[in-house]
């Protein structure tokens, strides 16, 4: 069930403020639910000369997921003109998405999409969910918490646990 997902939320604060805090990698475990590290490091051997990303940084994220911890290596791409922030998988490329930060009144819009491809992590949650939008609620969970951070009324959200033996994310 490969597939895009996407959700958007207005926040109390300027485009320019929420764009510095969701581009800035130490701030990922912030408001990414299963985050709990975050750092910038070098791209993978051979990502450097995919065209897509040659500008990005590497990004190695720590994190858990029903109790199972897992580390994984990405880039990140943030263009601070257009207020767009790109990431994706350094290895086999099955996950990736896209931020924009747009002005909404006196505030700003986050629009976030992801995208899955071919036997990419969230495949196997949503064949052991039933009847959830897994992918949705962690999504829904991680726009809570940036809105929360900014406009200074709570901290992360964590959506409700996967269900069944769901194995920690293979992409970054």
């Amino acid at each position: 069930m490969a597939g895009v997902y996407e959700d958007s939320t207005t926040i109390a604060a300027s485009p320019q403020e929420v764009f510095a805090y969701v581009s800035d990698v130490g701030h990922l475990p912030d408001y990414l639910p299963p985050i709990q590290e975050a750092a910038e490091r070098p791209l993978a051997e051979g990502t450097e000369t995919d065209p897509d990303v040659q500008d990005a940084v590497g990004v190695h994220l720590v994190g858990e997921v029903k109790g199972q911890r897992f580390e994984n290596d990405g880039w990140f791409l943030a263009d601070a003109d257009a207020r767009t922030l790109r990431w994706g998988a350094q290895t086999e490329r099955t996950y990736g998405g896209r931020l924009d930060v747009g002005e909404d009144g006196d505030g700003a819009r986050l629009h976030v999409r992801l995208e899955f491809g071919p036997n990419s992590p969230d495949e196997e949650m949503q064949q052991q969910s039933g009847d959830r939008d897994v992918v949705h609620e962690a999504l829904a969970a991680t726009l809570q918490s940036v809105k929360q951070q900014l406009e200074g009324t709570g901290g992360k959200v964590l959506p409700p646990e996967p269900p069944g033996d769901v194995p920690p994310p293979s992409d970054a």
